[in-house]
């Protein structure tokens, strides 16, 4: 887990922030549910199952018996050919699969061959075995297929490998998609959410920041085609890159409002007063927020000037709460309130740090 820092932006691993608490709203992965997956489920473990093209797919059962001379699949009772059945559609996985049915198959050298015009030799000889009782019984190919419901190019398929000394390794879905993202393509995304400037709440842990609230998920998007215009990139894809990596939101906590500007932004905005009562409510909250600029200006210069000239010291006092004592869980207490405790906190500006014990 790791956290970086840029720009005023923190982004962190997926779900994840520093305090291994998750913040980012990744969703809860639901890959289990897919038709996609539910599908590749039920063909490993040998039910049926409908494709994405609706055609119907049985589920795997005991084929015909063969009509060899040793008629094995048709002597053997009917419990055990499920036996086998089962015990190979149970394993979880198709690399499982054929890595039992491959121990069923034993390769040895041709050892006598007959000579016959324009038929190719074969090298190797191959014999099928079958669980029955505890007991292995060699069967003939087609019975070895019969009782295991698979096909001609499976078994082919695990007798080169055989032939080869190597194990069975179901490689279908691991190329790369066509459709995969580069990670220029997704570094650019990053970059861009990166650029937008983000404030810390005051009461805040910190690892949550805050965006303008005019500004949207889809308006960043847009703004982001605008400066790539032939971008793959797309809204979902870019919305999840923001869930699941910035630790950001919009607008400001409610804890972090001024009483000020709350009243002044009731009038700004309502339909009952006049347009004049509105440019006085106006005019009332940019001189308010001129002056708030002016004292944290100060603030800041302040601290610069404690971290660079060792004979100035910057300190601040911030009021945290108004506390009523005692507090007691019992309803006649609470009407018998006579002490009031105003709590405060003293920031030391060259440190950065504030003092472990409150003023009271």
């Amino acid at each position: 887990m790791s956290a970086e820092t840029k720009d005023n932006v923190i982004y962190l691993n997926p779900g994840e922030s520093s305090s291994g608490e998750t913040r980012t709203k990744k969703r809860r992965d639901n890959s289990a549910d897919y038709s996609r997956n539910k599908i590749k489920q039920a063909r490993i473990h040998g039910q049926a199952y409908v494709t994405a093209k609706n055609k119907t797919v049985r589920a795997k059962t005991i084929g015909p018996p063969c009509k060899c001379a040793k008629n094995a699949g048709k002597s053997y009772p009917k419990n055990a050919k499920l036996e086998n059945l089962a015990k190979l559609y149970n394993l979880g996985t198709k690399n499982e699969q054929d890595i039992y049915l491959q121990g069923l198959i034993s390769c040895t050298d041709v050892k006598r061959r007959r000579v016959l015009k324009d038929i190719p030799l074969r090298q190797k000889m191959f014999t099928y075995t079958v669980q029955v009782c505890n007991e292995k019984k060699e069967v003939c190919h087609s019975a070895f297929l019969s009782l295991f419901g698979i096909t001609k190019d499976r078994v082919k398929r695990l007798r080169d490998l055989l032939v080869l000394g190597k194990i069975p390794e179901d490689k279908r879905g691991k190329s790369k998609t066509v459709n995969a993202l580069s990670g220029d393509e997704i570094t650019a995304v990053i970059s861009h959410i990166s650029c937008f400037p983000a404030k810390e709440s005051h009461y805040s842990s910190g690892i949550v920041k805050y965006l303008p609230a005019d500004l949207s998920v889809k308006k960043m998007f847009r703004l982001y085609k605008e400066k790539y215009p032939g971008t793959r990139i797309k809204y979902e894809y870019y919305n999840k890159i923001f869930r699941e990596n910035f630790a950001l939101r919009f607008g400001r906590p409610a804890v972090d409002t001024c009483c000020l500007c709350e009243s002044l932004d009731l009038k700004i905005n309502s339909k009952t007063l006049n347009n004049v009562a509105k440019k006085v409510a106006l005019a009332e909250k940019l001189v308010h927020k001129k002056r708030a600029k002016k004292f944290y200006n100060k603030l800041q210069e302040a601290r610069q000037r404690s971290q660079k000239d060792e004979t100035f010291l910057g300190i601040c006092y911030d009021y945290m709460q108004n506390v009523s004592l005692p507090i007691i869980p019992v309803q006649e207490i609470f009407y018998l309130w006579q002490l009031s405790v105003s709590i405060f906190c003293i920031h030391n500006l060259k440190t950065g740090k504030k003092c472990p014990v409150r003023i009271s």
